[in-house]
């Protein structure tokens, strides 16, 4: 498995472990919020020797249909992090959690508002 799908893996497993409406795909209509999405990646890698190492950069999004539940959107965020911070090993790669941005952005992409948690996750792998 590549550094990239092991990465997806293990967020998508982690963030399972903390809210079971995980997805890697955005859901449709009548889904239980809150509810989490492993979306997009990217990737750079350099080859040194017979090692690959490189960066992985994973986005997380958090959704709630509960405006006044920030705190409990911002708490699964905060509960996903933690443990990806605790994470050295996904699959065959050394991982490091290297850099996070999260931001909490209104979404009038439905009928109801949503409050939609955004996480931007830079892992360094080898």
């Amino acid at each position: 498995m590549s550094p990239q799908q092991s990465i997806f893996t293990l967020c998508r497993m982690v963030a399972s472990r903390i809210i079971p409406n995980t997805y890697d795909y955005l859901p449709g209509e009548g889904i239980e919020y809150p509810f989490v999405f492993i979306g997009e990646q990217f990737a750079q890698d350099t080859r040194k020797k017979n090692v690959v190492i490189g960066n992985v950069q994973q986005s997380i999004h958090v959704y709630h249909n509960d405006y006044g539940k920030r705190g409990s959107t911002t708490k699964i965020m905060d509960d996903i992090l933690a443990e990806l911070r605790k994470q050295k090993k996904a699959g065959l790669y050394s991982i490091d959690l290297a850099g996070v941005s999260m931001q909490v952005v209104s979404d009038n992409t439905t009928n109801t508002p949503l409050l939609h948690g955004i996480m931007e996750l830079n892992f360094k792998f080898n």
